[in-house]
C-alpha cells in the first residue's frame, strides 16, 4: 500500500499533507475536509441515442467513427482492429468503410432468433458488492472498453519542451507519463469527483516523507517498475534527466520557478539522488507555496532517461530531440500505440503498469476539425468525448439527455496582454484607458454563456487570497469615456490612437470578445483593428513577443496568488516574454509573501502586488472561464483535477 508520511512531531506550518487520511477501494486516499467549490456539475440522465439523430457527417474522421459505432455493440471491437489497419488510406476511406459496415454487420448477427436467447450459457459476473467502476470493469465487454475522443488538432511533436504546455499536450503527459505524485482525489456527498488543489498523494512514489521544518522532502520509488517499450527500470535518475533536458532546452523547471519565489537567495539548496529509488528537494527555506505546486501535475514526470540518451547517441545528442519528436516512452497508466500525423493518436494500457488496472484499455483520439462536427458526433454517441467546443455549444448540449456536460470553476483568466515594449501600451495611462472602456460585463454575460465569470485584477475569484477591493475600472458608460479621454489626451493621444489586437483562429469566443471591444473602444475615438490568426502564428507572436495587443486565456495551474502574478506578470516570467510587463517592485512583495508563514500577512502582501499591478494596468483582465466538457451519458467516474487534463484511467463506462 502506497502511503504518505509526515515525520512524528509537532504539526508543521499550513500542513504540509492532507487534514486526514482515509481507506477507500484498498488504496489510502487523502481526502480535504474543509470542502471544495471547484466543480459543478451538469449530470443529465442516461437515454439511448435517438436513430433520428444519426445523420451523415461530410468528412471522412465523421464517416469513419460513425460507422464504427454503428457496431458499437457485439462487432465493435473486429471492426475496430480493422480501422487501425486501414485509417492511412485516405482515398479509399469511404468506400473501404461502407464496405465493412455491411459484411461485419452480416459477420456479426445473430444465429438465434428471440426466442433462443434466454440462456446463452455464458457466465455472468457477480457484481454484489462492488464499486460502479468494479462492476463495470467486471462485466463490460472488450468493446465496451475503447474509448473515442474527438479533438480540433493533432500534435505537432511528441517532444514537451518543443510544443509548450498546450492542452493537446500536457493531457498526453499526464496519461502516458508517471509522476512521483499526483492531485489527490476528494469525493464530494453528491458522488462528483474532484482533484485537490491543495493536497497531493504518491503515483509512482511508494512514500513521501517531509521533514517538520518544510525544507526537505523525500520520495522513494518502489523496486522492479519499467519504462514501456524499453523495459528500462525506473529510477531516481530519471527525474534528474527530465529536469536537467528541461533546462538544456531553455524550458525553465516548474519547481525550480515557483521554489524561486519562496526563497531569497538560492530556491534549491540541490537535488539529491540518494540512490537509485530515493531523491530528495533541499529547499533553503519552507515555503507554503511548495505543496499546492506539488499537487500539480507536471513537475516530477519520470521519464525513460536511457532510451532517449541511446536514441541520440550516434548524433551525439544525449537529450535524444529528434527521437522525441515522434516517440514518448511510458512510465504511466497508457503508452501511444500509433500515431497518424493531423488524423488520429490510439493509447493502450501499459503492459508494465502496476497502478489499478484503468476500465478504458483502449482510448483514440481522432482529429475533427469543425467543431460542429465533434457536437454532432457526440449527440448521435458515435464518440464517447468531444473536446475543444465553444461555450455556446456547451450549453446548447446541457439539454441533451445523451451527453453529460461537465463545467470545472478554474481561475482559467481571460485577459487582453498589452504590450509594454512598443506604442501606445509602453504609457500607463493608455493603458489605464482602455481598461476604462472595456465592457466586462456584455462580454461575459454575450460570449460565454454561464461558463465564465468577472475577474477584478490578476488573481481571480476562485483562487484563496484574491483580493478585488481596489478595481476602479467599473463606472458608468459615459464617466469611463469622459476618463478614458482625459487620460489618452495627457498621454498625446486626443485624436488618433489606433492599434491592432490578434485573436487565435482556433478559440472562436475571441471573435466575439473582439468585435465588443472594437465597439465598445470606437465610442472614445479608439480604431481597433482585429487580426484573426491561426494557431501557429498566434502562438509564435506570443512566444516572440511581438503581438501589440492580443486575447488570451491563461491558466496557472498551481492555485496559490503569488504563482499568478509572478509566472503572467513577473519580470523574469513567461508574462515579460509575452507583453514586456514588469513591476519590479510587486515582485519583491511576491518573494516576501512566500516566505512569510502568518497567512494573514502573507495575503496582505499579496493584496499589495494586485493592488499594485491593477494600478499599472498591467493587462486587462476581463474574467476566468470555467473548464468545460461534453462526454457521453454512459461515461462516469470523471475527476475534475485543478489542471483541467483529463486522466483517462479513472473513467469507465456504465452500460446499465
Amino acid at each position: 500500500m502506497r502511503t504518505s508520511v509526515l515525520a512524528e512531531a509537532t504539526r508543521p506550518p499550513c500542513h504540509s499533507l492532507p487534514r486526514h487520511m482515509i481507506e477507500h477501494g484498498g488504496e489510502t486516499r487523502p481526502v480535504w475536509s474543509g470542502g471544495n467549490d471547484l466543480a459543478l456539475y451538469e449530470r443529465q440522465p442516461k437515454q439511448r441515442p435517438d436513430p433520428a439523430v444519426r445523420t451523415s457527417p461530410k468528412i471522412r474522421q465523421t464517416i469513419r467513427i460513425a460507422s464504427w459505432r454503428i457496431l458499437k455493440h457485439s462487432c465493435r471491437k473486429e471492426f475496430a482492429d480493422m480501422l487501425s489497419k486501414t485509417m492511412s488510406h485516405r482515398v479509399l476511406m469511404m468506400t473501404v468503410v461502407s464496405l465493412l459496415v455491411v459484411a461485419l454487420l452480416a459477420a456479426c448477427a445473430p444465429a438465434v432468433g428471440p426466442e433462443d436467447s434466454a440462456d446463452t450459457g455464458e457466465a455472468v459476473a457477480d457484481t454484489s458488492g462492488m464499486t460502479g467502476r468494479e462492476a463495470a470493469l467486471a462485466s463490460a465487454s472488450e468493446e465496451d472498453r475503447t474509448l473515442i475522443v474527438a479533438v480540433s488538432q493533432d500534435l505537432s511533436t511528441l517532444d514537451w519542451d518543443v510544443s509548450g504546455a498546450f492542452p493537446r499536450m500536457t493531457e498526453t503527459q499526464v496519461n502516458v507519463l508517471g509522476s512521483w505524485a499526483q492531485p489527490a482525489i476528494i469525493e464530494h456527498e453528491d458522488g462528483s469527483l474532484t482533484g485537490d488543489a491543495l493536497n497531493f498523494e504518491p503515483m509512482l512514489a511508494e512514500s513521501m516523507v517531509i521533514s517538520m521544518d518544510g525544507t526537505q522532502w523525500t520520495f522513494k520509488l518502489p523496486q522492479g517498475m519499467k519504462h514501456y517499450p524499453s523495459g528500462n527500470e525506473i529510477t531516481a535518475n530519471d527525474y534528474l534527466y527530465y529536469k536537467d533536458r528541461r533546462g538544456n532546452m531553455r524550458v525553465p523547471p516548474s519547481l525550480d520557478r515557483l521554489v524561486r519565489l519562496a526563497t531569497k537567495e538560492e530556491p534549491l539548496k540541490g537535488f539529491e539522488v540518494i540512490d537509485d529509488y530515493t531523491f530528495r528537494f533541499n529547499a533553503s527555506d519552507w515555503t507554503p507555496i511548495l505543496r499546492p505546486f506539488m499537487s500539480c501535475c507536471q513537475f516530477g514526470y519520470l521519464i525513460d532517461s536511457q532510451a532517449y540518451m541511446d536514441a541520440g547517441e550516434a548524433e551525439g545528442d544525449k537529450w535524444g530531440q529528434e527521437y522525441a519528436k515522434t516517440n514518448m516512452p511510458s512510465s504511466g497508466p497508457y503508452y501511444i500505440h500509433e500515431r497518424i500525423p493531423n488524423e488520429s493518436m490510439e493509447f493502450r494500457t501499459s503492459p508494465n503498469w502496476q497502478g489499478k488496472e484503468p476500465f478504458f484499455n483502449r482510448i483514440i483520439f481522432t482529429v475533427v476539425p469543425e467543431s460542429a462536427d465533434r457536437v454532432l458526433l457526440l449527440k448521435a454517441g458515435e464518440v464517447d468525448m468531444a473536446q475543444d467546443l465553444s461555450a455556446k455549444e456547451i450549453n446548447d448540449l446541457r439539454s441533451d439527455a445523451n451527453v453529460s456536460t461537465k463545467q470545472v470553476r478554474i481561475g482559467d483568466m481571460i485577459v487582453m496582454p498589452i504590450n509594454h515594449n512598443t506604442e501606445p501600451f509602453n504609457d500607463k495611462r493608455v493603458r489605464q484607458a482602455v481598461s476604462y472602456l472595456i465592457p466586462y460585463d456584455d462580454i461575459i454575460n454575450n460570449v460565454w454563456y454561464g461558463s465564465a465569470e468577472r475577474s477584478f485584477g490578476p488573481v481571480p475569484a476562485m483562487v484563496h487570497g484574491y483580493d478585488h477591493s481596489y478595481w476602479p475600472y467599473d463606472i458608468p458608460k459615459e464617466e469611463a469615456i469622459a476618463k478614458a479621454k482625459e487620460l489618452l489626451a495627457e498621454a498625446g493621444y486626443a485624436d488618433d490612437l489606433e492599434f491592432d489586437l490578434n485573436i487565435d483562429l482556433g478559440t472562436p469566443e475571441q471573435a466575439s470578445m473582439a468585435k465588443i471591444i472594437q465597439s465598445a473602444l470606437s465610442e472614445a475615438g479608439i480604431t481597433v483593428n482585429i487580426n484573426p490568426m491561426p494557431r501557429a502564428a498566434y502562438q509564435e507572436g506570443k512566444n516572440q513577443g511581438t503581438h501589440t495587443s492580443a486575447l488570451d486565456t491563461l491558466f496557472p495551474w498551481t492555485a496559490e496568488p503569488g504563482y499568478f502574478m509572478d509566472i503572467l506578470l513577473g519580470c523574469a516570467s513567461y508574462g515579460n516574454r509575452y507583453s514586456g510587463v514588469c513591476l519590479e517592485e510587486a515582485d519583491e512583495l511576491i518573494r516576501e509573501a512566500g516566505t512569510t508563514v502568518d497567512e494573514d500577512a502573507r495575503f496582505e502582501l499579496y493584496s499589495a502586488a494586485q493592488r499594485l499591478h491593477i494600478d499599472n494596468a498591467s493587462w486587462i483582465w476581463i474574467g476566468a472561464r470555467y473548464f468545460t466538457l461534453a462526454i457521453g451519458a454512459d461515461i462516469e467516474g470523471y475527476v475534475a483535477f485543478p489542471d483541467t487534463r483529463t486522466r483517462y484511467w479513472h473513467l469507465y463506462r456504465d452500460s446499465q
